[in-house]
């Protein structure tokens, strides 16, 4: 990528035609490297974690249907996410509710498979500040016996 910039550089002081692959090149990497870290962001826990939390107790926990999308291949997809009963105080007012605990699965079988990864009685509270409805439960993964 240096020679590519390297030519460029000196095109742009002689003068001389640029080739388009010497441009182009450089700017896709720039491009693809953005894209990706776009979409890397909310894996790292960027945006999040600056979000008031409160530790909560896990009652209980269910798969349900979030939606459903058509498919090329069968008749169409369904997706589920994970949701946790959970008890929680914040400013001394108790709150007892079901909450989204996971991201979108298309296989409930992976989603099954996440959860008995995860700890069973504790998670994480969540909420954004400017928009209360905006909650999660983060469950914390399952200690090693």
């Amino acid at each position: 990528m240096r020679k590519h910039i390297a030519k460029l550089a000196e095109h742009l002081r002689t003068g001389v035609n640029i080739r388009p692959r010497t441009v182009l090149v450089p700017a896709i990497l720039v491009a693809i490297a953005l894209i990706a870290a776009n979409l890397w962001q909310p894996h790292l826990g960027v945006a999040r974690d600056s979000r008031p939390s409160v530790s909560g107790k896990v009652l209980n926990t269910r798969i349900s249907v979030v939606g459903i999308g058509d498919s090329v291949y069968r008749g169409g997809q369904i997706y589920y996410r994970a949701e946790a009963e959970v008890v929680y105080s914040v400013d001394k007012a108790d709150h007892d509710a079901w909450i989204p605990a996971s991201k979108t699965f298309a296989s409930r079988a992976e989603l099954e498979f996440w959860l008995s990864q995860k700890d069973p009685k504790n998670c994480i509270v969540r909420w954004n500040p400017q928009n209360l409805g905006d909650i999660e439960a983060v469950l914390q993964p399952r200690a090693n016996s």
